[in-house]
């Protein structure tokens, strides 16, 4: 999905043709909101580029979140920051791609404890 496509997706889904001039804005959002999400440094693409293989999801629910703190519509704002969150959390960071758990084998390491299993 390129920038493009995904302005036309948020305009499609809110119903709303006068958001045109913020579109940029709900963009940008969504590109901060990955890059600290995941400790990363990405850049927006330029308006025909796609984004990264695999994060159409993560910018288009980032995307929506902005978009409806905008609005001020707060239930769809949180249900969609709910879906970024649970897309988010299915990224397998250090194999961009793959379905495999980072932690199949070693449990995380939080607060000086390990999680049984």
């Amino acid at each position: 999905m390129t920038p493009s496509q995904l302005k036309t997706r948020i305009a499609a889904v809110t119903h709303k043709s006068d958001l045109t001039g913020q579109m940029d804005n709900f963009l940008a959002d969504a590109l901060a909101k990955i890059n600290e999400r995941f400790g990363v440094n990405l850049t927006q693409p330029a308006s025909g580029v796609d984004y990264p293989a695999g994060t159409d999801l993560l910018f288009y629910y980032a995307a929506l979140v902005s978009t409806y703190e905008f609005t001020h519509n707060v239930d769809a704002a949180t249900y969609y920051n709910d879906k970024f969150e649970l897309w988010a959390d299915r990224q397998n960071v250090l194999s961009p791609g793959s379905e495999t758990d980072n932690y199949a084998t070693i449990n995380p390491f939080i607060a000086g404890d390990y999680y049984e299993s």
